[in-house]
């Protein structure tokens, strides 16, 4: 039978956390879904662990991507093979509340929502929540690209069957924001609902082994989306830089006040 919900995940080298996101996708309330795993050139342990866990749950897809080529193209392969009619998205080392699915597909379902978001926590490598991303109650493409509106990809679905098949653009960092992008423009374009669940459903984490730890090339990723994905100009690709960089250092200064209170509670 054909699933509500497609859930995307791409995993890379991910044996020490994928148990862990594979086990809140198991206990989620909303149970009509599938869940495909795209293996992204793994040399580790992690495709033994999602194969034993797709011999016990038929919900469980695992495909692998014949080499190493991104978050971004796994996304997308997965995307392809997807049969629901939602898509929902979910890394290898994060995790979801129980009742997520179900609370946003149900929002989707009575506002009439083409894509949505949640707010989600930001956890350490221990899983101790470090702090709080509260969900903007409301996205656009000029929000978007000022960063007054953040939208984190573990908590995103979109409706396939109104936006159709999507893909990520095979860039090696911010490929969600620049499918966001895309989304979001024809969601204006077209008329659809866009919305956010305003609660906090998901927990992203980081750690030393994570993309979004380097933050020069994460900046560098930001410009190139805004001049080559959005064809901003030079001037305000620059200004709306300055507003991402800006917004980023404030965002980070409790990240790092939490990091440091969980390291002295650790010792």
């Amino acid at each position: 039978m054909t699933p509500v919900v497609s859930i995307v995940t791409p995993v890379r080298n991910g044996e020490r956390y994928i148990g862990q996101t594979l086990g809140s996708v198991a206990a989620q309330t909303f149970l009509d879904y599938e869940h495909i795993i795209v293996d992204d050139g793994s040399s580790d342990a992690g495709p033994s662990i999602v194969a034993a866990a797709a011999a016990r749950d038929d919900r469980i897809r695992l495909v692998f991507n014949n080499g190493a080529h991104g978050a971004g193209p796994a996304r997308s392969l997965a995307m392809a093979l997807a049969r629901g009619r939602y898509i929902a998205f979910l890394d290898a080392d994060d995790l979801w509340d129980p009742d997520k699915l179900s609370r946003q597909i149900a929002a989707m379902q009575e506002r009439g929502l083409a894509f949505s978001w949640t707010g989600y926590r930001v956890i350490g490598a221990d899983g101790a929540t470090l702090r709080s991303l509260a969900a903007p109650a409301h996205a656009s493409v000029a929000s978007l690209l000022s960063k007054r509106a953040t939208i984190g990809c573990l908590s995103v679905v979109y409706d396939a069957k109104r936006l159709g098949l999507r893909a990520m653009p095979a860039v090696p960092m911010h490929e969600d924001f620049r499918l966001w992008l895309e989304i979001l423009r024809d969601c204006e374009r077209l008329g659809f609902e866009v919305g956010a669940v305003c609660a906090e459903l998901a927990s992203y984490r980081v750690h030393a082994g994570g993309m979004t730890k380097k933050k020069w090339r994460a900046a560098w990723w930001q410009w190139r989306a805004y001049r080559d994905h959005a064809g901003l100009s030079v001037a305000a690709s620059a200004a709306l830089f300055v507003s991402y960089a800006a917004r980023g250092v404030l965002a980070r200064c409790p990240l790092r006040i939490g990091q440091r209170q969980a390291a002295k509670a650790a010792r």
